[in-house]
């Protein structure tokens, strides 16, 4: 990444005033083109860094707090005040082109009805709204969304401000191969959720600080000049799941979640939080478990959700199978559980490895706990990531499925004592009242 410029801006136009550390929340004041920055929030920060010329911004997010609004409305806002040239690379094609759909509808078309934002992915037909390629008619400078593995070719793009979104999702080598013609980075993601798959060799970097294979914002975090905000509330996630999985995070947030739950057959209340207790599995793909599983799932289906209007009157409906999601650890228990449901009838429920759920969201989860069929801690049991994508997948509830020994496995001496530390914290949450 090339050095910084100045941009002499006045931020007063922005509605943004210097701002250190206001944790609170201050009335929205509109800016000219009636759009509001609310003073003091994370974007308004975000935007007051990019503004004053920081070469490194990251916006840490816990999960369901709002990742791709904020991405939007940022570029949104320096579209609108400024003829920065912008692009937002991400980690997939997919991820792209859904970007690329909610800046569009940030924007809106310009006066002439041209786009505002444009597609540039191979073979991509971009959606309504989104121009394809690099400028709209006219030949005007507006913000290109790209995947960072194009950004990584021999003929780098040069830009003002490049965004990643789902930073966490890619590695530091990619991204400072990407933003190499970049005057700045503005970095968006969720530092709990799983980070990419690295196949080549990375031993030679074992117990260094920085490495190319580490994920980006960590890397760049360590930077001289980097600046770096947390947006501090989830929607998704209520307040019982947020003091579950906090120890996964470096910064504090609670939930704004609208009330909703799940009844019991008596019309009582369900905790967003349930643990269910299996037999011993002599393996991870044990026949007898994923039946189990699979039919507690099955259950689900016609369990009264609650929610709330605007006027705060409850509405129910019984859940559907496309509302419910089982989160494994492996793709045999993928493949196995996938095959019983069919056998149920319940073919709709979602099932995947926390890998290719990551990103998803569901009203009712049922999360397999990694150490079933394991009597000791390895890396997969390990990963705090993987921990955190499987027990923040829900909107309304989630049981979590587990066996017993994962204590005990937890307390070797031998493994990555942080790892392990987290990981009992975040157990001894879930698995209360079991």
């Amino acid at each position: 990444m090339r050095g910084m410029t100045s941009l002499g801006i006045d931020l007063a136009n922005l509605g943004i005033e210097p701002i250190n550390d206001v944790p609170e929340q201050t009335p929205a004041e509109p800016v000219n083109d009636g759009r509001t920055l609310v003073v003091g929030s994370t974007l308004a920060k975000a935007l007051y860094s990019v503004w004053s010329g920081a070469p490194i911004t990251i916006v840490d997010s816990p999960p369901g707090a709002g990742k791709t609004t904020l991405v939007a409305q940022a570029v949104a806002y320096l579209r609108e005040r400024s003829s920065l040239k912008i692009i937002v690379a991400c980690a997939t094609r997919r991820a792209a082109y859904d970007i690329a759909e909610r800046i569009a509808a940030e924007l809106g078309p310009d006066k002439d009805g041209h786009p505002q934002v444009a597609l540039s992915v191979s073979g991509m037909e971009p959606p309504i709204g989104v121009s394809r390629g690099g400028a709209a008619a006219g030949g005007k400078n507006i913000p290109v969304v790209r995947t960072i593995a194009s950004c990584k070719t021999s003929n780098r793009p040069t830009c003002d401000l490049m965004i990643i979104d789902e930073a966490y999702q890619a590695t530091f080598a990619d991204v400072s191969n990407a933003s190499d013609e970049a005057q700045q980075i503005l970095m968006v993601g969720d530092p709990g959720q799983i980070g990419p798959v690295v196949t080549a060799d990375v031993s030679a970097f074992r117990g260094r600080e920085t490495a190319p294979h580490m994920r980006a914002p960590e890397v760049f975090a360590k930077m001289k000049n980097a600046e770096i905000h947390s947006l501090d509330t989830t929607y998704r996630l209520g307040q019982e799941t947020v003091d579950a999985i906090a120890p996964l995070y470096g910064f504090p947030f609670s939930s704004s979640r609208p009330d909703r739950y799940l009844t019991d057959e008596d019309g009582n209340r369900v905790s967003e939080i349930v643990p269910l207790l299996l037999d011993p599995s002599p393996t991870f793909d044990h026949l007898p478990t994923l039946v189990k599983v699979a039919e507690y799932a099955a259950g689900l289906i016609g369990v009264e959700l609650v929610e709330f209007d605007e006027d705060d009157q409850p509405f129910t409906r019984p859940l559907v199978a496309s509302d419910i999601a089982i989160v494994v650890a492996h793709n045999a228990q993928a493949s196995g559980i996938t095959a019983i449901l069919r056998t149920l009838k319940a073919e709709g429920i979602h099932v995947g490895t926390a890998d290719k759920m990551q990103g998803g969201q569901w009203h009712a989860v049922v999360a397999m706990d990694p150490f079933i069929g394991y009597t000791s801690a390895g890396s997969h049991q390990l990963s705090p990531g993987r921990l955190c994508v499987m027990a923040s997948r829900h909107m309304t509830h989630m049981t979590w499925a587990f066996t017993d020994g994962w204590e005990e496995a937890l307390m070797d001496p031998d493994i990555d004592q942080t790892e392990a530390k987290l990981g009992r914290r975040v157990r001894i949450k879930l698995t209360e009242g079991a």
